[in-house]
């Protein structure tokens, strides 16, 4: 019973993700991380390239960049590896530099241990907005992998996912 209230769950949170992101061209709404990650994994696991590259960049991106750039095969590898995956959405927090240094300390210390980040050299605004979403990957042997994912908005303001720490803190 479980298993098939997870499967329901994930299958209506990638459903809700494709309705939301039809609706996007509108300018209607405006996505938050999770659902930038999980059109980001919808993408991933149809081997849609073209919208992987859309949704990332800075580390994240030059990590896979050859793969999405320039191998062909890449898109045909994605179906298989992520057949029978099944992705779920933890936990997402928005907020600024402080939430990466207190619940993700191993993000806070790859950017932003000893230096503060500020937006337009406000000094009551010293902290970047960035977010943190927390996925779990259950293979198909039933064992999980957990992944952070760390956000910001690119330039016109839309969540997009920059860089990744496999495990937990």
């Amino acid at each position: 019973m479980r298993k098939y209230k997870m499967v329901r769950f994930t299958f209506s949170l990638i459903l809700i993700a494709i309705i939301i992101s039809s609706f996007g061209f509108l300018g209607a709404h405006e996505k938050d991380p999770a659902e930038t990650v999980t059109e980001f994994f919808i993408a991933s696991k149809t081997g849609d390239t073209k919208a992987m590259k859309r949704l990332i960049s800075g580390p994240f991106y030059d990590s896979i960049r050859v793969l999405l750039e320039k191998n062909k095969k890449y898109p045909q590898f994605l179906r298989e590896h992520y057949k029978g995956h099944i992705i779920q959405v933890v936990e997402s927090t928005i907020g600024n530099t402080d939430i990466v240094k207190q619940g993700h300390p191993k993000l806070y210390r790859k950017y932003y241990r000893g230096s503060e980040l500020r937006e337009n050299n406000n000094e009551t605004s010293n902290k970047v907005a960035v977010a943190v979403v927390v996925v779990r990957h259950i293979l198909p042997d039933k064992n999980s992998i957990y992944m952070k994912l760390l956000l910001q908005k690119n330039k016109n303001g839309v969540w997009i996912i920059v860089d990744e720490v496999l495990g937990t803190d």
